[in-house]
């Protein structure tokens, strides 16, 4: 994903197939890990570092530009 948004840099329309993917990449993976039986899992931090960053490439993707971290102005490491 993060070589798609770096190689897509500028281009102003993208198939609808790409767009989808991010899209559905940007919501899914966190719905399915919130559910309670994920709860207790061990690796949760990793988890949600991974949904976190999937969100982010998303957002690069749909908005031009990487994502910022708590509202600074240091991109998302990716």
């Amino acid at each position: 994903m993060e070589q798609c948004c770096r190689a897509l840099a500028g281009v102003g329309v993208v198939e609808r197939w790409l767009a989808e993917g991010f899209w559905y990449l940007s919501w899914f993976p966190r719905s399915w890990t919130d559910h309670d039986a994920w709860a207790e899992n061990p690796e949760r931090d990793q988890i949600d570092a991974g949904t976190e960053k999937l969100e982010g490439l998303a957002y690069w993707f749909f908005m031009g530009e990487p994502a910022t971290i708590n509202g600074s102005d240091r991109p998302q490491s990716t």
